[in-house]
């Protein structure tokens, strides 16, 4: 999963599909009790630091949809964010534009062509 969308999807919907957080794990009460974890090719995998692993998955249960949600929060700010560049920009022309106008109905009238920078004003700037 190389798109981070991808992945926050995953993540919500494990996270709805899955019991309710958030989880905590303890060791098992007897040597008949076993968490166990198994590799690609279905072997046992017995090594390594378990009460890690399942720390880590108690932790993950709960941390993970936050995280996703998170990023969804951030990717909408995002969004508003670049609404808002794009009518600032846009706003930006238009007074540029405006400004131009003037400054060209202005030269009009000094050299005595009213009329034109009357008409000049008078357009719509798109």
């Amino acid at each position: 999963m190389n798109d981070i969308n991808e992945t926050v999807a995953e993540v919500l919907r494990f996270d709805e599909e899955a019991t309710p957080g958030p989880w905590t794990w303890t060791t098992p009460p007897s040597e008949d009790s076993y968490t166990c974890v198994w590799d690609d090719y279905g072997d046992l995998v017995v090594e390594g630091n378990w009460e890690g692993d399942t720390a880590l998955i108690a932790y993950y249960r709960t941390a993970a949809p936050a995280l996703a949600r998170e990023v969804q929060r951030l990717q909408g700010e995002v969004r508003i964010d670049a609404d808002a560049l794009v009518e600032m920009m846009e706003e930006s022309r238009r007074v540029g534009q405006e400004a131009m106008r003037e400054r060209c109905a202005q030269w009009l009238e000094q050299r005595g062509d009213h009329v034109w920078a009357k008409a000049l004003r008078a357009l719509e700037v798109e």
